[in-house]
């Protein structure tokens, strides 16, 4: 690493191309990153989509459900 600082110093040229080079590379990793991202984010809200439908589908079974057991309990002549 020290040998590539003292030629840095002592050739700015090359100093200039791996500048370049960094900022080629940090510039396309950012995009990827960045497209990443959006995959991420939209498989994110689609499973959140999901869960909520889920959710939504249990509550609903779950007022059936009671509302069938006190259906069935009101129409049965137990004696008390």
């Amino acid at each position: 690493m020290a040998v590539a600082q003292a030629t840095a110093v002592h050739n700015p040229l090359i100093s200039e191309v791996f500048s370049r080079i960094y900022n080629v590379s940090d510039t396309v990793l950012t995009r990827l990153e960045r497209q990443t991202a959006n995959k991420q984010e939209y498989l994110l809200s689609v499973t959140l989509g999901f869960t909520l439908i889920e959710c939504l589908l249990l509550i609903t079974s779950l007022i059936l459900h009671v509302v069938s057991i006190t259906v069935l309990k009101s129409s049965r002549n137990l004696p008390s």
